[in-house]
């Protein structure tokens, strides 16, 4: 069908040009809400380094090696190397480098290893030192924040039995 008149084949050309737009348009703009909203409702998740610190060396010098839920420890136990149930876990660590030996200070790291890997993130960086050794360290370079959380273990020393009492007169 060829136009009769000029003007209705004018108009069907500008209705087809005008619904493109309008198509292109929308497109454009839910894209647009696409983006904007992805971008608005991901929220980066906070960990307070500070209180991580504290709550590991806390919880680390009052939970005793007995109430330790973890296959590690319970093969340690089992295996006798483990022989006071009642220590605290920065004790039972602090004993097994007091011994100075090559076996009791790679104890000492592999327990510290597996109970941390499972509390402390792996994206951040943790050391365990007793008497300035280093017994663990997740080598993870400092982005932000360095925080240091302390306890003070009385009664060990390095190649030192750590049962019994001394006295002084």
């Amino acid at each position: 069908a060829s136009c009769q008149n000029g003007g209705l084949c004018m108009a069907v050309k500008k209705a087809v040009f005008f619904t493109v737009d309008s198509l292109l348009a929308s497109g454009i703009v839910i894209i647009a809400l696409l983006l904007v909203s992805n971008f608005y409702f991901s929220e980066h998740e906070k960990t307070n380094v500070n209180y991580a610190s504290q709550d590991l060396v806390r919880v680390f010098s009052t939970m005793t090696v007995g109430e330790v839920k973890n296959d590690y420890v319970k093969s340690l136990i089992a295996s006798g190397e483990i022989t006071n149930l009642n220590n605290t876990i920065l004790e039972q660590i602090g004993d097994f480098w007091a011994e100075n030996t090559e076996e009791k200070l790679n104890l000492s790291y592999n327990l510290t290893k597996n109970l941390t890997d499972g509390i402390i993130p792996s994206s951040y960086g943790v050391s365990v030192l007793v008497n300035g050794e280093e017994i663990y360290s997740r080598n993870i370079p400092v982005k932000r924040a360095l925080v240091s959380s302390r306890k003070i273990i009385s009664g060990i020393a390095k190649a030192k039995p750590v049962d019994g009492f001394t006295a002084r007169v």
